[in-house]
């Protein structure tokens, strides 16, 4: 009978150091691996001592300061492994971009050797488009020389008929009974009178033949304006068409498209570099940002009187913004510094 209450009692004593044990386990928060190793420690040193519960407490006391060494150095290790995440993801995006670069540019070549020879074929096809449009440009010119050239005619005549007709209309005479062997000249009519009364001279009013002058002259200009103009537009014409025809020679093209090559060449070698040169500041950052600094890359800065900016990963930043929890103190010309638990970092100026 004392076997059994023997054996009761004992089993009452390990459920309760089971419960004692959970309790300190959750109280001191081991990882799940080494709590479950110093459990099977403790259980172990209670078989082997007579006072189990007194082995299990010093167990615990010697464990506990283990644990939470354990517990902050992994921590330190896991912020420098997302650290490493982090670089190793900008870095994979940087080649990719410059992977991507090259792609474009083969498709690129591509499109401007499909293009060279699309237009190469169609050559004969412009040219006679160019030669349509020249021939109705010229035609369209020489129907407006002609219509400004007849109006000019009209006005000629015109002017001719009215100087008649006030020639007729103004005459008077003076002291002459009949004229004889008249003639007209810019200052007048004139006759010579061959009577008893000798040579007299007749005063034409209006003086018409001074009108007539004026209005041959002006339109004699007109019609040398509307002539030097016809020519001038004409040879426009005429080099234009050939700047066109040139413009689609195989000569012509050949060019084009070894400058569309150079500039895609160019455009793919700059932004390659600037990939590079990212990648650079990636590790930088990283170095710096394990080392205990901010991580952060100063790309510009710049001063407006009293107000001061600098830029950091493409974002703008002033005195007293915070950057991966690092407060930016002062800017300077040519660095900026941070701050951050009461310790100073100074970055310069890429």
């Amino acid at each position: 009978m004392k076997t059994k209450k023997r054996w009761f009692i004992k089993i009452e004593l390990v459920t309760l150091l089971c419960i004692i044990a959970a309790y300190l386990v959750i109280r001191i928060k081991p990882d799940f691996a080494k709590a479950h190793y110093n459990l099977g420690y403790a259980y172990d040193q209670l078989g082997r001592h007579a006072e189990p519960v007194k082995a299990y407490k010093e167990t615990i006391i010697r464990i506990k300061p283990d644990l939470a060494k354990v517990t902050e150095s992994d921590l330190k290790n896991v912020d420098k492994m997302l650290i490493r995440q982090q670089q190793s993801k900008l870095l994979r995006e940087q080649d990719e971009r410059t992977n991507s670069l090259q792609q474009w540019l083969h498709n690129e070549k591509q499109n401007i050797e499909k293009w060279f020879a699309d237009a190469k074929q169609h050559i004969p096809e412009q040219r006679q488009k160019i030669e349509n449009w020249y021939q109705n440009n010229l035609a369209n010119l020489k129907q407006w020389k002609n219509a400004g050239l007849e109006s000019l005619d009209v006005a000629n005549r015109g002017a001719t008929a009215r100087f008649i007709q006030n020639q007729n209309n103004t005459i008077s005479y003076t002291d002459v009974e009949s004229v004889t062997n008249g003639y007209i000249s810019p200052y007048g009519y004139l006759s010579a009178n061959t009577s008893s009364f000798g040579i007299r001279r007749t005063f034409v009013r209006g003086d018409p033949a001074n009108q007539l002058r004026r209005e041959t002259a002006c339109i004699g200009d007109t019609r040398i304006a509307i002539v030097n103009t016809f020519e001038e537009e004409s040879r426009n014409l005429a080099n234009q068409k050939a700047r066109y025809l040139n413009s689609i020679s195989e000569d012509s093209l050949l060019c084009e498209k070894t400058r569309a090559l150079q500039e895609a060449e160019r455009y793919v070698e700059s932004a390659s570099k600037v990939a590079s040169s990212k990648k650079c500041d990636i590790i930088t950052a990283t170095e710096d940002r394990l080392a205990g600094g901010p991580g952060v890359v100063i790309g510009a800065i710049s001063s407006s009187g009293k107000k001061c900016f600098c830029m950091i990963d493409g974002a703008i930043y002033r005195q007293g913004d915070t950057v991966n929890g690092f407060k930016i103190n002062k800017i300077s010309a040519r660095e900026v510094i941070f701050e951050k638990d009461g310790k100073t970092f100074v970055k310069g100026l890429q």
